[in-house]
């Protein structure tokens, strides 16, 4: 957990959230994760950033996406080499479409997670809120992007 620890160390917040590697899981990771006192997460839009296509691209297929709805979770990479560039663009965009930015820790009722994630994971929200990661150890990827940097939760 010394990844936990480090993220407390220079942010001063205790993160509880885990995405697993390529979004791959199964009962054993997911106990594993629960076993460390965090919540696995998943999302249901990916930006396709990591394929380097684009900035306009990045835009279109997240603003366009046929999965994106009112609860919707967005995957964007923060090493993609357009995402940084996209991520204005894409966060207005979603706005223009009624869509509120909120952290992830507002959208999920931690207490029943565990059932309703076995169940069907895009159930999980009620707003749209995009996700970065970063890749801190070989096997770990946590989430903790702080969205504009205003106080809103790490993850």
């Amino acid at each position: 957990m010394s990844v936990a620890n480090k993220i407390k160390e220079i942010t001063g917040y205790t993160s509880f959230l885990f995405r697993p590697p390529y979004g791959d899981y199964n009962s054993t990771l997911i106990d594993t994760v629960y076993g460390c006192n965090f919540y696995p997460i998943e999302w249901d839009v990916d930006s396709l950033d990591w394929k380097d296509y684009g900035t306009d691209n990045i835009i279109k297929t997240v603003t366009t996406h046929k999965a994106l709805k009112n609860g919707s979770i967005i995957l964007m990479h923060n090493g993609a080499k357009y995402t940084a560039e996209a991520l204005e663009s894409v966060i207005t965009g979603l706005q223009s479409q009624g869509y509120e930015i909120v952290p992830i820790s507002q959208l999920i009722n931690t207490e029943n997670l565990h059932k309703v994630l076995y169940i069907k994971l895009s159930t999980l929200c009620n707003f749209i809120i995009i996700i970065s990661d970063i890749y801190l150890t070989g096997n770990l990827s946590c989430l903790f992007y702080n969205l504009f940097q205003t106080g809103h939760d790490f993850i």
